[in-house]
């Protein structure tokens, strides 16, 4: 069956990212079928009028401006990307640029749920420790959201291409679902695996509750035609999770860290102290995809 990828793209070079990465994780990447989607940034005197009020009409010629200028040349360099370096003859490929009246976070949750997509990729670019206290992202902006589709947070690419997955799974439905995800998309594609890998903050009885999360995530994966030679499985002790997934990162060099992600919202101090699992992964990953889904 044909995946189905929505993929954001935007002016900025991070916008490359996304498919830059897709291409990377798929062998048969030309027979996907694509949707590269530019949403045409709210300007100022809009954003004042709020999201229900109606353009005017010198509103909408200057909206109607930016989607013939700014959203099809980059939908247009995008498309060219695909057919001069990728080789693909965009027969599955689709354009879309929407006019951002919600913000850019709500349009690719309402694209990506009207879609029915099988997962929203976008590029995002690095930041310093410092910046990250300040900066609005988008992929923060759909991470602190409810979300109810997987999305993919794909980074600096690297200078040697990477492969394999780090499923994380906690036993939670989240975790469950997202091993139904990877295994879905990775079917097929067989030069990459699958590292089912759990952090164990306590002691845990290990001939029970992590053998029972991990035959439950292994049977997902095999529903989905992974077979049993392109899954391991790792189990790390620590009391900081995000430092183990990373040390094991460090070592595996993995195209992904895949993970559910639990319906806590932000508090106050998540800005600078966040106790999500996911924004601090986004924050501390360089050249690793982020793969997210509640």
């Amino acid at each position: 069956m044909k995946k189905n990828i929505l993929v954001t793209v935007s002016d900025e070079a991070s916008a490359s990212y996304s498919l830059r990465f897709v291409r990377s994780i798929f062998e048969d990447f030309c027979d996907i079928e694509l949707t590269l989607m530019y949403i045409a940034p709210m300007s100022a005197s809009w954003q004042s009028t709020g999201p229900d009020a109606m353009l005017d009409a010198s509103e909408r010629q200057k909206m109607d401006r930016i989607k013939k200028s700014k959203g099809h040349a980059t939908l247009s360099t995008a498309s060219e990307w695909m057919h001069d370096i990728a080789g693909c003859s965009l027969d599955n490929v689709k354009t879309k640029i929407v006019p951002s009246r919600k913000g850019t976070v709500r349009e690719i949750i309402d694209e990506s749920r009207k879609g029915l997509y099988d997962c929203t990729v976008l590029g995002r670019k690095a930041y310093t420790w410092f910046e990250e206290l300040f900066e609005d992202s988008v992929s923060h902006g759909l991470l602190w959201r409810d979300i109810d589709f997987p999305i993919w947070i794909c980074k600096r690419p690297p200078e040697e291409p990477r492969k394999d997955v780090l499923l994380c799974v906690d036993g939670s439905e989240p975790s469950m679902r997202m091993a139904d995800h990877v295994g879905y998309m990775l079917q097929g594609q067989d030069r990459h695996s699958i590292t089912l890998a759990h952090v164990a903050e306590k002691q845990l009885d290990f001939g029970g509750e992590v053998d029972e999360m991990f035959s439950r995530a292994t049977d997902l994966l095999r529903e989905n035609g992974i077979p049993e030679e392109r899954i391991e499985y790792k189990v790390m002790r620590s009391d900081n999770v995000a430092r183990a997934i990373m040390r094991e990162n460090g070592d595996g060099r993995y195209a992904a860290i895949a993970l559910g992600k639990r319906g806590n919202k932000p508090g106050t101090m998540d800005t600078f102290f966040p106790s999500s699992l996911s924004i601090r992964l986004l924050r501390l990953l360089d050249e690793t995809a982020l793969w997210i889904s509640k």
